[in-house]
C-alpha cells in the first residue's frame, strides 16, 4: 500500500503487539489498542486515510516543525478516533528504525526515545480514565528524529526561539547557526543531579557523532520547573532547585497554572481541596494557588559541556514532576 510513493508496511496483529510492548504501552492500554487493531475487515475508507497520515509523517523525517495528525477533510473514526495516532506512529516504526540505523544511532537509544509513546498513552488514561492518545504533535518529534532520550533527559534538535533572540549572551553562545538542544524532562524516576549530569554529558558527543553537520553549543529549557518561586517552598538541596540552578534565566515568563496541575496532578482543572498533599511539591503547588498566586513557565539556557551540577546535598525523589 503506497501514498505518494511511500509504502505502508502494516504489521500483523502479532507483530503489532510485540512492537507496542517495546514502545512501552501499559498492559491495560495495550489490550484496548489490540481490540481495535486494524485488519482487512476495516471499512474501505480506513486504509487510504491511514496511508495519507503515514506519508505526511515520513515526508517530514528529520525536519523541525509541526505535523498534523490528519489531513484536511478526514472523517470521524468513531471508537477508533482516540487510537488513530497510535496506529500512524506504529505504521512508521520500520522506517524510523531504518533512519536511526543509517545514522548509527544505538538501538537502546532508539527504543528509550520511542517508548515515550507508551508513557503518553499512560498519561492520557490518568487524565481521562480511559485508553487513548492525544499527544501526536509531541511524540511525532521522537518518530521524526528530532527528540532523543539520553538517560534521564530528552534533547530536541531546535533553534533559538524568536522571543529569546534579544538576549545577546544566548545568541553569542549559540553561534551563527542559532542551533540549540531543547531539554525536556520526561516523567519517571528521580531528577537527581547525578542523572542530569550524566545525560548532559552524553548530549554533545551523541549529536556530534550522529548529526555531524549540526553544531550544538547550548541547551535551553522552557518549563514550569524553572519557576523561581519553587525555591520558596523547597529546600536548597531539592532536586528541582538544583536543576534550576544550572540555567541562566531568560527574561519574561507566562502563567503556567494549568501546566503545573497537568504535570503534578494529571488534572487540567480541580478544586484545590481535592488535590493530594503527599509530597513537598504537591503541598507547595496547592499552598501557592490557595494564596491567590500564579505559577509561571520560565526559560533558561546553559552551555553544553559545562552543565555539571554545583549544588550540595542529597537527591530527593519526592520533588518529582510526576
Amino acid at each position: 500500500m503506497t501514498e505518494d510513493g511511500i509504502a505502508l508496511r502494516w504489521p500483523t496483529r502479532e507483530e503489532g503487539e510485540r512492537l507496542l510492548v517495546l514502545l512501552g504501552l501499559p498492559e491495560f492500554d495495550l489490550r484496548a489498542v489490540l481490540e481495535r487493531y486494524p485488519d482487512d475487515r476495516m471499512p474501505p475508507w480506513w486504509w487510504p486515510w491511514l496511508r495519507k497520515s503515514h506519508a505526511r509523517l515520513l515526508r517530514e523525517m528529520g525536519r523541525p516543525g509541526r505535523v498534523e495528525l490528519l489531513p484536511a477533510g478526514a472523517p470521524e473514526f468513531g471508537s477508533l478516533q482516540p487510537f488513530f495516532g497510535i496506529y500512524v506512529l506504529l505504521s512508521a516504526l520500520p522506517d524510523v528504525l531504518e533512519w536511526h540505523a543509517r545514522r548509527g544511532i544505538p538501538p537502546e537509544v532508539s527504543w528509550a526515545t520511542l517508548k515515550d509513546l507508551g508513557r503518553q498513552v499512560g498519561i492520557y488514561r490518568r487524565f481521562h480514565g480511559r485508553s487513548g492518545f492525544d499527544e501526536f504533535d509531541w511524540v511525532s518529534r521522537h518518530f521524526r528524529g528530532l527528540v532523543f532520550q539520553l538517560g534521564r533527559l530528552q534533547f530536541e534538535r531546535s533553534v533559538v526561539e524568536e522571543e529569546w533572540r534579544s538576549d545577546p549572551e544566548l545568541i553569542a553562545a549559540a553561534g551563527t547557526s542559532g542551533r540549540v538542544l531543547a531539554i525536556h524532562i520526561p516523567e519517571g524516576g528521580p531528577l537527581s543531579p547525578e542523572l542530569c549530569d550524566e545525560a548532559l554529558a552524553k548530549a554533545p558527543e551523541f549529536f556530534a557523532r550522529h548529526f555531524p553537520d549540526e553544531v550544538y553549543q547550548v541547551g535551553t529549557c522552557d518549563s514550569w520547573l524553572l519557576d523561581w518561586q519553587l525555591s520558596e517552598y523547597l529546600p536548597p538541596e531539592a532536586n528541582i532547585v538544583r536543576f534550576q540552578q544550572r540555567f541562566k534565566m531568560l527574561s519574561g515568563c507566562a502563567v503556567g497554572n494549568r501546566a503545573v496541575l497537568r504535570f503534578v496532578f494529571y488534572r487540567n482543572d480541580a478544586a484545590l481541596d481535592e488535590l493530594p498533599q503527599g509530597t513537598a511539591l504537591e503541598r507547595a503547588v496547592v499552598a501557592h494557588l490557595r494564596a491567590g498566586r500564579d505559577w509561571f513557565v520560565r526559560a533558561g539556557w546553559l552551555p553544553l559541556g559545562e552543565a555539571v551540577d554545583q549544588g550540595l546535598g542529597t537527591s530527593r525523589a519526592e520533588d518529582l514532576p510526576g
